[in-house]
């Protein structure tokens, strides 16, 4: 189960890793995420103190999904990642980084098939 000082722990790991590096994240973090969030916005509805545990979490685990999409496709717009690198992602996160890798190499085949021709 997630909670708030997971949280943190995954968010420092996160920041501190380089642009073209993903830290490993928990098994089914995604899922659990979400089951956490859900659990702490039903708490909050009558627990006022649940209510801040809820926003700080909403904010550090925009913040995890934000940098990890930044460094996702940063990733899917160079060279394709080694099988290692791609350990790093969660499933949800291979799926997003294949999908936008097959979009950027059409975009730039696109681009160089032309030759130059105006349109």
């Amino acid at each position: 189960m997630l909670d708030v000082v997971k949280l943190h722990k995954i968010h420092w790991k996160e920041r501190v890793q380089p642009t073209n590096k993903v830290s490993p994240l928990p098994e089914e973090f995604y899922p659990k995420l979400r089951r956490y969030i859900a659990h702490l916005k039903k708490a909050a509805n009558s627990k006022p103190e649940k209510l801040k545990e809820h926003e700080k979490s909403m904010r550090i685990s925009h913040d995890i999904v934000n940098c990890r999409v930044k460094k996702i496709v940063s990733l899917a717009s160079s060279l394709p990642l080694t099988a290692q690198a791609l350990q790093s992602l969660t499933p949800e996160e291979r799926t997003l980084y294949h999908n936008l890798h097959k979009i950027i190499n059409a975009w730039r085949t696109k681009i160089f098939e032309r030759g130059g021709k105006s349109d």
